[in-house]
């Protein structure tokens, strides 16, 4: 599992590096079936998605997200 974790922070890391480049351009990024992901996964990637839409993080305005699920209660928790 701590594998997976790692994993997740080094792309999410490299997502959070295109976001702040303003060479970059815009970004959308498309997440499907949240709601498949396994629980732990899953609230661990929607922290990550929070954290985007901090009001403190440099985006410029160049960010869309479509995220699709089911309408699971942690998901519209975090959202």
């Amino acid at each position: 599992m701590k594998d997976l974790f790692t994993n997740v922070e080094a792309l999410w890391g490299i997502l959070l590096k295109i976001l702040r480049d303003p060479l970059s351009g815009q970004v959308f990024l498309l997440i499907d079936a949240l709601d498949e992901c396994e629980r732990c996964s899953r609230k661990h990637l929607l922290r990550c998605i929070a954290e985007v839409f901090e009001p403190e993080t440099d985006r410029g305005g160049r960010f869309k997200l479509l995220l699709t699920c089911r309408p699971e209660d942690d998901i519209q928790y975090h959202l």
